[in-house]
């Protein structure tokens, strides 16, 4: 804590946080979930994710990801917190009294889970959104103003602020990326699901086989190629 003598009625202090939670009680993200069962085939992560009609997840309310409280991975978070205090005299006008509380976050890094590699961990810190949630600036402060006035009555204002924030989808961090990358291919299966049904639907009323295949063909290509894309 700082009470610089050059300036009467200052007090500053500057608190370093480096904070470290592992096993953490929390439900496992539903794009971590697909992504894993997708590339691992394990029950557990398979298990929570529950199709609706047609096989889709989200183009109805039928389908839906299993989010209960599990033990899952670590988060972990480092900063600065600023804290200032200024008073002083206005003649006969009263006393005015400001006070500063901010915040530089430096890192909000999330370990999903027990065993994730270095590519399943995202630092949040400027982000929200997709597994960050709500948003995680870098920057944020309250500044409050009090006016005590000689007629025994106090004015104040406040003055907060928060830092600007990035969609999570705007980074490069494989974290996001292979989060992300789950649902849209989940997405993408949803519409060719929906695409061979319908033609299926086709097939029964104008018995047209041909048809069909061809179409499933082409799906299928369209598959291909959007992995390849990615």
């Amino acid at each position: 804590m700082l009470t610089p003598s050059a300036v009467e009625g200052l007090t500053v202090s500057v608190d370093y946080f480096d904070i470290s939670l592992e096993g953490r009680i929390d439900n496992v993200d539903e794009n971590l979930a697909l992504s894993s069962c997708l590339e691992t085939g394990d029950p557990f992560f398979c298990s929570l994710i529950n199709r609706g009609a047609g096989g889709t997840l989200w183009a109805n309310q039928t389908g839906f990801v299993v989010a209960t409280d599990v033990n899952t991975g670590e988060l972990s978070t480092k900063g600065f917190d600023v804290l200032a205090n200024y008073g002083f005299n206005v003649g006969d006008m009263g006393f005015v009294e400001v006070d500063y509380v901010a915040t530089f976050l430096d890192e909000l890094e999330e370990v999903p889970l027990p065993d994730s590699g270095p590519n399943d961990i995202y630092d949040c810190a400027g982000f929200y959104g997709g597994p960050c949630g709500a948003p995680n600036p870098e920057y944020r402060h309250k500044l409050r103003a009090t006016w005590e006035t000689p007629w025994e009555l106090a004015v104040s204002a406040t003055w907060r602020r928060y830092g600007e924030v990035d969609v999570a989808q705007s980074s490069s961090q494989p974290g996001f990326e292979r989060c992300l990358l789950a649902r849209e291919r989940d997405l993408l299966r949803s519409r060719l699901l929906r695409s061979v049904r319908h033609l299926s639907v086709e097939r029964s009323r104008h018995g047209d086989r041909g048809r069909e295949q061809s179409v499933r063909q082409r799906s299928a290509a369209e598959l291909d190629c959007w992995h390849c894309a990615r």
